[in-house]
């Protein structure tokens, strides 16, 4: 299986196998090979044994054997299927139930797993509206969302300094999903903006804020 262009219906089915069937396959090995120690151990030498323990290896192996074949076609669906969270789908698969959870703002975090799901399709987004950059002090940042305040670390890497900007913008990513059939497995249709990055004008650089009594918020991405 290519797990980068997996469909919905493959998705699906590869779940179902790994956190329903797959247990219960390893249920029948372990049945099989406790079965095979017990009538070696404590049962009569009879045509009854042998053909119990012949019958008992075999189904074993039989089935030891389909289920490894069978994961190693499912390598490709969980490397993708890694790319998951709560911000992107409303269940997770696990051994014979789906956990359900409520749907969260994204983050960077998401951005790089939504990246990796071929069934999204990406969008840049600025918002150019509702950023103001109010200056910085010896270690922050200090910025105004709507009427929230918020800062940075002046290290951090989720703002930039740009000459050809006269104000400040956040820009970040939409996603959109490009198979409504994903939706029908808990995927969410549609997904952010998830912002990711200020960039300020290179000219507002060394501006001081000075309001320190105003209290603040660190700004997540």
């Amino acid at each position: 299986m290519n797990g980068s262009k997996i469909d919905a219906t493959e998705w699906l089915n590869s779940e179902l196998f790994i956190n329903n069937t797959l247990p219960f396959l390893f249920i029948i090995i372990g049945f099989c090979f406790f079965g095979v120690i017990l009538l070696g151990l404590y049962a009569n030498k009879s045509r009854f044994r042998t053909i119990a323990l012949i019958s008992f290896t075999v189904c074993g192996l039989i089935i030891g054997s389909y289920s490894y074949l069978k994961v190693q076609t499912l390598k490709g669906f969980n490397e993708i299927a890694s790319n998951q969270s709560s911000a992107i789908r409303d269940r997770q698969k696990k051994p014979f139930i789906y956990e359900y959870s409520k749907k969260r703002h994204g983050d960077q975090l998401d951005v790089l797993k939504l990246d990796n799901l071929h069934f999204y399709d990406k969008e840049v987004v600025i918002d150019d509206e509702s950023v103001t950059f109010l200056g910085k002090t010896e270690h922050i940042y200090y910025i105004k969302i709507y009427n929230n305040l918020y800062n940075l670390n002046l290290s951090s890497p989720n703002i930039e300094f740009k000459e050809d900007y006269d104000k400040a913008v956040r820009t970040g990513f939409s996603y959109k999903l490009n198979d409504k059939a994903f939706s029908e497995i808990g995927f969410y249709p549609e997904i952010g903006p998830v912002y990711t990055k200020i960039i300020v004008p290179l000219k507002l650089k060394d501006m001081e804020y000075v309001d320190l009594d105003e209290r603040s918020k660190t700004l997540e991405f």
